[in-house]
């Protein structure tokens, strides 16, 4: 069995543009050397990752992306940005996440052919997982876990996945005061694994 090494992601989201997303990409690199053991991954916003990848460049740091649209090639997609342009530009990509999942309508499947394209590509991809408060309450957490992954998962070989990541994100404790329990969150994992 290989050897997990921990990683920390940060997604910036919808903030900071490029001065204030390198000022921050440099003041982080102070703080790198501290926790090195671990993979650290910034995802800035696109319009921010020349920026933040030139400031974080040969620091061990790795750069992401916060989304992926799943067409290989060039095309009719005003507002996306393919796999083949993030290639060699970034080291990870985001995927499935609940935010894209929930304002985007992002499925299961739309989730797969993002994993397929960012893999092809050869970057890293960690997917995001988790089930809502609804479902959460309902008792279906394990159901809809198992669902995503199964998903996420479909046509990828083994050594695929030894290029992926999976994210939980517990969506009914984000912004409602409530946190998953560390018992909780490391059953999810297990479940994951």
């Amino acid at each position: 069995m290989t050897k997990r090494k921990p990683i920390v992601a940060g997604n910036w989201k919808m903030f900071m543009g490029p001065a204030d997303g390198a000022q921050l990409a440099y003041r982080l690199l102070n703080a790198y050397e501290i926790i090195a053991p671990l993979d650290v991954v910034i995802c800035p916003p696109f319009v921010s990752m020349t920026e933040v990848g030139r400031a974080i460049e040969g620091s061990g740091i790795c750069l992401g992306a916060q989304n992926v649209f799943w067409e290989s090639n060039e095309g009719p997609y005003t507002g996306e940005v393919s796999a083949q342009m993030l290639s060699g530009w970034c080291d990870y990509v985001i995927v499935g996440h609940s935010e894209r999942r929930q304002h985007f309508n992002e499925t299961d499947a739309i989730v797969n052919s993002k994993v397929q394209a960012g893999l092809y590509y050869g970057m890293r991809v960690i997917i995001c997982v988790g089930e809502d408060v609804h479902e959460n309450r309902a008792g279906n957490t394990k159901d809809v876990i198992e669902r995503q992954i199964r998903e996420a998962y479909l046509g990828v070989t083994h050594k695929d996945a030894l290029q992926t990541v999976v994210a939980y994100e517990p969506i009914w404790a984000i912004g409602t005061g409530k946190t998953c329990e560390s018992e909780e969150a490391n059953r999810i994992c297990s479940l994951i694994r």
